[in-house]
């Protein structure tokens, strides 16, 4: 079923019906998908070895995509596509650490200038003065925050 999704040409035209399928069902536009299929080819980041893996690397960004935007576990993967629920597993581990390592750098960074500007703007009018970003699941230490919104910023620690 994925392969002939991959496979239809109506997929690449940004506002099909395919496409915005495509959008629902691994949580990134085709486009980001192909951007990161790329970036997974040129990191190694399933780690390939001399021998050809018999998985592509389409299919196996898309069971992660799969695992990440829908939560679906190895076994539900397995039914769907025939792939072992080990190498789900492995290779999903192996994503996680190797695109994280990868591409860390691109993605996350601290914004400057206007951008840092407009950053902490934002926070400012939403009661947050001084922050320039928030993380989920990550608690940080806010050294300057203001005694009126502790109580906002603190969580059971």
């Amino acid at each position: 079923m994925w392969g002939q999704m991959l496979r239809d040409p109506s997929l690449s035209v940004v506002d099909s019906w395919l496409n915005r399928r495509f959008r629902r069902r691994f949580r990134v536009p085709y486009s980001m998908f192909l951007e990161i299929v790329e970036e997974c080819k040129v990191h190694n980041v399933f780690g390939m070895q001399l021998r050809r893996s018999k998985i592509q690397v389409e299919y196996k960004v898309l069971t992660r995509l799969k695992i990440l935007g829908r939560d679906l576990c190895a076994d539900e993967i397995d039914e769907q596509l025939n792939i072992a629920e080990s190498s789900v597993n492995k290779f999903f581990k192996m994503f996680i650490y190797n695109y994280a390592n990868a591409m860390y750098s691109k993605w996350v960074n601290v914004p400057e200038g206007d951008d840092l500007d407009r950053v902490e703007e934002t926070y400012r009018r939403m009661g947050f003065p001084g922050c320039i970003g928030s993380m989920d699941v990550t608690h940080i230490y806010w050294d300057k925050c203001p005694e009126a919104l502790r109580f906002l910023c603190k969580g059971k620690e």
